[in-house]
């Protein structure tokens, strides 16, 4: 299953599907902001602690043996951090789920909202495209310790649905910051450039990171389902995404690498039909 169409008769249904996905998520999302709400006001864990100080002050004066002594007193002390180390740990359950619903929910937005956006005439700034992608991701980049650098000429181009083209780059730049966390190399960095190429009429932009590159002919990473990820929900679409998008606009993709471990480099050709140097 290498290409995945859909025709404009299949908007209403698409439509339908998003809607009702969004109705199947309503109630885990509820549920888990109130469990969450319930485990950080819980009774048992605020007061635990207060509860049981007062047997810890009384156990001195109980005619017990003092070993019976310690081992209960080691009980008081470990039921409260026992029980602390329990609600933390579910409300990191819980949390997880929670970002993955908020991730399925702007999937499910991102989706609706260019479900019947239909290409005009209008003249996109690819470099302010490309700024906005990078925007996305400035949190993500952070928390893996990513330096990103833009070298961007001011160029446009018209007849492309830009959500489309944003989401092109997102899933190129996510792409390129899991190889080069998932390499655990020291220098981590991306390099995102953008310039027109008058003579095949065409803009280029290349995306080169410092990740472990990629060990396939580079045009398996572009096929349905292919991912190195073993956990994710959206595994083996994003890249696949790319180029079919750009092969509807008469694009293209392409994947470059210099040698295992040395990284990897995406160019993407968007044709200059109507783009003009702002």
């Amino acid at each position: 299953m290498d290409n995945i169409e859909y025709k404009d008769d299949d908007s209403e249904l698409l439509s339908d599907m998003l809607h009702k996905m969004g109705n199947a998520l309503s109630s885990p999302k509820v549920t888990v902001a109130s469990l969450m709400k319930s485990f950080e006001q819980s009774t048992i864990r605020c007061h635990i602690k207060a509860i049981l100080s007062p047997l810890e002050e009384v156990l001195p004066l109980c005619d017990i043996p003092e070993e019976k002594r310690q081992q209960l007193l080691k009980v008081i002390k470990f039921i409260p951090k026992c029980t602390e180390s329990e609600y933390q740990r579910n409300e990191e359950e819980l949390r997880s789920i929670k970002k993955n619903i908020e991730e399925l929910e702007s999937l499910m937005d991102n989706c609706s909202r260019y479900i019947y956006l239909k290409a005009d005439g209008k003249t996109i700034s690819v470099d302010q495209v490309i700024k906005k992608a990078i925007a996305t991701q400035d949190l993500n980049f952070k928390e893996k310790g990513i330096s990103i650098e833009a070298k961007l000429e001011e160029v446009s181009v018209a007849g492309i649905q830009e959500i489309k083209l944003l989401q092109t780059f997102i899933n190129v730049l996510e792409n390129a910051s899991e190889s080069i966390h998932a390499n655990k190399k020291t220098n981590k960095e991306i390099v995102v450039s953008s310039s027109l190429d008058p003579v095949n009429k065409q803009v280029v932009v290349k995306i080169k990171d410092s990740g472990g590159g990629f060990k396939v002919e580079s045009q398996e990473l572009f096929k349905y389902g292919y991912t190195t990820k073993l956990k994710s929900p959206y595994s083996g679409f994003g890249l696949h995404f790319c180029k079919h998008f750009l092969d509807s606009i008469g694009g293209q993709i392409t994947a470059y690498n210099p040698g295992e471990g040395e990284g990897a480099e995406f160019s993407i050709y968007l044709p200059l039909t109507k783009a003009s140097l702002r």
